[in-house]
């Protein structure tokens, strides 16, 4: 049986999947099957991968699109490795990140059953190649605070373990991670390997403020009532109310996105100046995306509009 089962979830990227799929062939680790789950794609997943002749991938396919939770269980039920690694579709890993990890993972006679490490984030509102850390170790009380890890492409985990603490939960189109994550982390702390050993990139899709606003449900029905201090309940609120005022703002509705970030504020109103930074820059950066847009279709006007 090989020592970890790497898992890619993949639906209608058969454009991107190589990358992922040629970082992971070319690891100094190489005791791993590869199991990539085609989640209903429409495009040639198949001929995708054809490309790479190596016995240790499987390819797994859904009939129909599912979502990528139910995607990574399925990868996980299939798997015969003593550790599940994740990596999603448009990411890749560096070289040597599944050997540092596990050893890490196994040094001093310890033996951690989850871990993630850090990573490069890229997305429309950070700058190419910044570095997201953790702390050593993410708690209970760290997790209160939103799912930060990287999980889809950083988590590395012993397949008992995830049985022991359930798979992904299939009904959440989001914050499926961060559940997760929660779960685990009341069983154990999720240690931080502090190395950058992924690439990260984050699309801001824009789903729907319902969708979030039933999975921020489930959230707060899930873990308000496992025995949280005063304090606690007052995070995880202002996290969900944070994440609500994220997806207003994905989808136009400003004023309802305001209304979020001041209850957000309200129940924990002690930040680091980095948190507002951030909501600054991407504000910023949205408004200076739109403006060149704005400008020449003004421009457009005029000249039709000009004898």
């Amino acid at each position: 049986m090989p020592l970890i089962s790497v898992i890619i979830p993949v639906h209608n990227r058969a454009n991107l999947v190589n990358k992922a799929v040629a970082s992971v062939l070319s690891q100094t680790l190489a005791d791993f099957e590869l199991i990539i789950v085609d989640d209903g794609s429409t495009d040639d997943i198949a001929g995708a991968i054809s490309k790479f002749p190596d016995s240790r991938i499987r390819l797994l396919v859904h009939d129909a699109n599912r979502g990528a939770s139910a995607a990574r269980n399925s990868g996980i039920i299939a798997a015969r490795g003593h550790y599940c690694a994740f990596l999603d579709s448009d990411d890749y890993w560096l070289p040597g990140k599944l050997e540092r990890q596990i050893a890490f993972m196994r040094k001093d006679g310890t033996a951690y059953p989850i871990s993630c490490t850090h990573y490069h984030l890229s997305t429309d509102y950070h700058p190419q190649g910044e570095i997201r850390k953790q702390p050593c170790a993410l708690t209970f009380h760290h997790m209160l605070y939103g799912c930060t890890a990287g999980p889809g492409s950083t988590l590395i985990v012993e397949r008992r373990f995830l049985h022991d603490i359930g798979l992904y939960n299939a009904d959440l189109p989001r914050l499926e991670d961060w559940d997760l994550l929660l779960r685990a982390a009341r069983r154990t702390p999720i240690h931080i390997l502090r190395e950058p050993l992924s690439i990260v990139h984050f699309v801001d899709s824009k789903i729907s403020y319902n969708i979030i606003r039933k999975c921020c449900q489930h959230i707060r029905s899930q873990f308000s009532s496992v025995g949280l201090t005063l304090g606690q309940r007052a995070i995880l609120a202002s996290t969900i109310e944070n994440e609500l005022a994220a997806a207003a703002y994905r989808n136009q509705r400003f004023g309802l996105a305001v209304l979020h970030f001041l209850k957000s504020l309200l129940l924990m109103p002690r930040r680091d100046g980095s948190y507002f930074v951030r909501v600054a820059t991407a504000i910023w950066r949205d408004v200076m995306r739109s403006r060149p847009l704005t400008s020449r279709s003004q421009r457009g006007l005029d000249r039709e509009g000009s004898p």
